[in-house]
Order: C-alpha cells, then sequence, then structure tokens
C-alpha cells in the first residue's frame, strides 16, 4: 500500500513515500510544520502524485503540540472524504523500536511524556535516569535528533507493529486539555512527594 508520512513531533519535519517495507522518497528539513510541511509536500509530489497514494500515516506525538496539529489538518484534507486509509502512530513508541534505552518527550519544563507498562503514553514531572529526550518543546537542543531520525528511517519495515487506523481529528491523545489534566496530576504528584520527605526531614531532625 503506498503511504503518505507526515511527522512533525520534532524539531525536524519529516515527509516521505514508502511502500511495501522500503522508502520510495523521503525529505526532511530542520522547521516546524506551519513553515517548512507545504514545501516538503510540493517537493514529494512533484515526483509522487497526491492520487497515487492509499494511505496516509500521521504522528499523533507526544510531540511539538502546533506542528502536530498542522500536520493533522493537512493530512485531513489530503486524505480527502474517506478515500484514503488514515493511520497514526505514537513518536515515543516509534523512537523506542530503535533505542537501547528509555526515550522521552519534554512538553514543557518540569514535564515529561515516558513510556510507561505496555507502552502506555505517561507524564512525569522529572527525567528518568538514562532516558534520552528526542524531543523537547522547552530545549530543542537537547534533543537526540539523530536517535529520532534513524527510527524514522526504519518506519516502513515497522508499520504493522506501530500503525493503528485513526480518525486525524478524534480527540486526540495530546489534546491541550490532555496535557494540563496530565501535566498538574504529575506535578502534584511529585509536590506531595517533596512535601512529604521534607516532613520526614523534619521530624527526624
Amino acid at each position: 500500500m503506498k503511504t503518505l508520512l507526515l511527522d512533525a513531533a520534532t524539531t525536524t519535519l519529516f515527509v516521505g513515500a514508502f511502500e511495501e517495507g522500503v522508502w520510495l522518497k523521503l525529505l526532511k528539513k530542520q522547521d516546524g510544520a506551519m513553515e517548512g510541511l507545504f514545501e516538503l509536500a510540493k517537493e514529494l509530489f512533484s515526483s509522487h502524485p497526491l492520487e497515487g497514494f492509499e494511505r496516509i500515516v500521521l504522528c499523533e506525538g507526544p510531540g511539538r503540540l502546533m506542528s502536530l496539529r498542522i500536520a493533522a489538518v493537512a493530512g485531513n484534507q489530503w486524505a480527502g472524504e474517506n478515500t484514503r486509509t488514515r493511520a497514526v502512530y505514537n513518536s515515543l513508541r516509534l523512537a523506542q523500536e530503535v533505542s537501547p534505552v528509555p526515550v522521552a518527550f519534554e512538553l514543557r519544563a518540569g514535564a515529561f511524556a515516558i513510556l510507561g507498562e505496555n507502552n502506555i503514553v505517561e507524564v512525569v514531572g522529572t527525567l528518568p535516569a538514562n532516558t534520552v529526550l528526542i524531543g523537547s518543546s522547552v530545549s530543542p537542543d537537547r534533543e537526540n535528533a539523530l536517535l529520532y531520525a534513524r527510527a524514522i528511517d526504519e518506519l516502513p519495515r515497522l508499520a504493522d507493529k506501530i500503525l493503528k487506523s485513526a480518525d486525524f481529528f478524534n480527540p486526540p491523545l495530546w489534546a491541550p486539555i490532555d496535557y494540563a489534566k496530565a501535566e498538574n496530576k504529575a506535578l502534584s504528584k511529585e509536590s506531595v512527594s517533596n512535601k512529604t520527605s521534607h516532613a520526614d526531614k523534619g521530624h527526624h531532625g
């Protein structure tokens, strides 16, 4: 199935075409979706016209929220009225397939998305030890861009394992309200933990 890929999770934007487990063409640019998505898509469509795609695959995040939403809008537009199959994948789930250590995305200062049990995404207030950032909404210079690029290279081979059917405009995992709830929950836990720790120290002191 000839597939169009849109990934705007990190500071490197990826747009490509793959089929039967191999890339036909993969383009990337250090840019946000608003600035670079349509430029890359135009270049891709010049050699692989939109009409030839049977499926559109979108990264659902965790990632840079505005860029993810712009990519979702474009993906829905190009998918047409149910004429093409739509699928999504999780950026952490993809990266973990090629990383020897745990991976995370920094949502904001003091809030990190990680993979928990059964590959369920959790938000924690502190970056766990020996964990690599695939992206950051706070400090892009902390990203391990090479790791995520390697994961994207492997995506066609991993498609059957990590893709899931989805409507790009169903309530996404990383809607702003979910960000806020998850982050507040994580930070509240950390605050309680810190207060308990200080109380213990005071009691023993």
